[in-house]
């Protein structure tokens, strides 16, 4: 066991001299930390973080829910994306009291749930990413072949679909992390972990790492890359098909306004571009540190070698809840018609608040001129 971190236990009764004994790591919890008050920071960090993701998905999700005018194929798939984002941040205060407590307190059955969470609700937010990209292809093309496009009822089925498999695919996180007691110097403590069954001559961990690899991550981004190299072939070709628009000749009038249709197409191409691109930028930016540091964690396991500390996942982790945090703003402010409905509810949020005010501060006048008239009343008489 490596001397760097306090991440890595063996199990009460056991040590490194025992055959066939293995090192637990401490997921949510850590010991000793190098730096004094690093736990009372991380926690702090995901509670914001909780708090900013919560309030900005919630709000997308009702705005779209709310308004029959947003209810489209691809808002059906940002609301899904928003639910795991929100579902993803909200085990973030349950990771703050394990990062502050060098034990874990929160017992068996949230120490299977929440990386559970994680696990499902990460993976869902790539494969909604997926479908996304899908649904803005057929959109896309949609002026060649309009039949092509997607229902809305096949967009639930989709979504719905996504939830079941990856829920399926990840039932052994639930069933694998478990709590046990390690000791430490002269006291027992308890950790959260993922301990997987032994067999001789072969690794389930390893096996399990490069199913979620490729399931979960080298297939939808295939599809994501795809689908967006796709779109780039339509809008460059778009731009050459408006350089050889005649401006000047007897079709003036029908060749101005072809030119002014396939300048809308160009720039609607352009929007989806940059909104989607930037998206799945951000997200493989904001994701790769938890998949390398979770597939060096499995991989040096798998070999006995420990050296990755705890506070190296939940960093990763903070990265991600950064991309989940983001997400719906890009959405909210990049979406033109987003953007003014919400600007719209603001402003009539503020309109109302301020004629609230008002009308209050002319009901208190009027009571104390009232006020004053009884005074004056009173004393005449």
């Amino acid at each position: 066991m490596s001397r760097l971190n306090y991440s890595y236990f063996y199990e009460l009764g056991t040590s490194a001299e025992d055959e066939g004994a293995v090192a637990h790591f401490s997921f949510f919890t850590e010991i000793n930390r190098p730096l004094p008050g690093l736990g009372e920071l991380e926690a702090i960090i995901l509670v914001l973080l909780f708090l900013l993701s919560t309030a900005a998905n919630a709000v997308l999700i009702f705005h779209l829910c709310r308004h029959k005018g947003f209810r489209t194929v691809t808002n059906f798939f940002v609301c899904n994306l928003a639910l795991a984002d929100l579902l993803f941040t909200s085990v973030g205060p349950f990771l703050a009291v394990g990062r502050i407590m060098e034990t874990w307190v929160l017992g068996g059955a949230l120490c299977r749930l929440l990386p559970y969470i994680e696990m499902v609700c990460g993976f869902v937010m790539v494969w909604t990413m997926a479908a996304i990209s899908i649904d803005r292809y057929k959109y896309v093309m949609m002026n060649k072949f309009p039949t092509r496009q997607i229902p809305k009822s096949l967009t639930i089925v989709i979504s719905v679909a996504i939830w079941l498999i990856l829920l399926l695919i990840f039932t052994p996180i639930a069933i694998f992390f478990q709590m046990k007691d390690v000791k430490h110097g002269d006291t027992v403590v308890k950790i959260c972990t993922l301990v997987w069954p032994q067999f001789p001559n072969f690794r389930i961990s390893l096996m399990f790492t490069m199913i979620v690899l490729v399931i979960g991550f080298l297939i939808p981004f295939g599809i994501i890359c795809i689908n967006y190299s796709r779109i780039f072939r339509k809008y460059w070709n778009s731009r050459q098909n408006v350089d050889r628009i005649p401006s000047e000749s007897d079709g003036y009038l029908t060749g101005r306004t072809t030119l002014q249709r396939e300048k809308r197409s160009r720039q609607r191409l352009r929007r989806i571009i940059k909104t989607w691109l930037l998206l799945v930028g951000l997200f493989l930016l904001m994701w790769s540190p938890i998949f390398v540091v979770f597939m060096v964690i499995q991989y040096y396991g798998s070999k006995d070698i420990y050296v990755v500390p705890s506070y190296a996942l939940v960093l990763a982790l903070i990265v991600a809840y950064i991309n989940a945090c983001i997400n719906p703003v890009i959405y909210g402010f990049m979406n033109v018609r987003i953007r003014k409905s919400l600007k719209s509810v603001f402003k009539s949020f503020k309109g109302f608040h301020g004629h609230s005010t008002r009308n209050f501060s002319h009901e208190t006048s009027s009571e104390r001129k009232m006020c004053s008239l009884r005074v004056s009343v009173t004393s005449s008489s």
